[in-house]
């Protein structure tokens, strides 16, 4: 996975938060939640951002006080699947959510003196087809259009990307 870190006022002081991002393959069997939830302690992470979580529908649960937010499949089927775990001192700033799809999720939080947006996103293999691709590009692309622009954006998740030569035209 990978660590960030950046500020978030309280108050007249700033404090450091630090933001990562797991690609976790499922939190649908039990007790997967609360073993990332647990990982996330250990190593000081605050905001933990989620690929592949294979929950269904979207919405927000407090589990151990972390907030969970997630976005899934609307048809039953434990996959895909984007979200958020934010430890109990993060959960308060929460302005927003917005589950655009399995794939990608928009939080909001208010900090000072500038607001941060969140976005996870759990992109399909260069296997897949083009449009499905072109689709997400096009879903994140709109999202940065209406942010303002003097906030803080983190694009940040599991892209799927390979490594090497590249398509070519026959």
């Amino acid at each position: 996975g990978t660590v960030a870190s950046t500020d978030i006022a309280k108050s007249k002081w700033h404090e450091q938060i630090r933001i990562a991002t797991w690609n976790v393959r499922t939190l649908a069997q039990s007790g997967k939640v609360h073993n990332a939830i647990q990982e996330m302690t250990k190593m000081n992470i605050d905001i933990l951002g989620i690929s592949e979580m294979r929950w269904t529908d979207a919405g927000q649960m407090t589990i151990n006080e972390h907030k969970v937010i997630y976005s899934g499949k609307t048809d039953g089927n434990h996959e895909l699947g984007v979200g958020f775990i934010l430890n109990k001192k993060l959960s308060q700033y929460v302005k927003n959510f917005i589950p655009i799809s399995p794939r990608v999720i928009l939080l909001q939080l208010n900090a000072k003196p500038i607001d941060i947006n969140i976005i996870q996103v759990y992109a399909p293999t260069t296997d897949s087809n083009e449009e499905e691709v072109e689709a997400l590009y096009l879903s994140i692309q709109e999202i940065i259009k209406r942010l303002k622009k003097e906030e803080i954006t983190i694009i940040m998740g599991y892209f799927n990307a390979k490594l090497g030569a590249g398509r070519t035209s026959k």
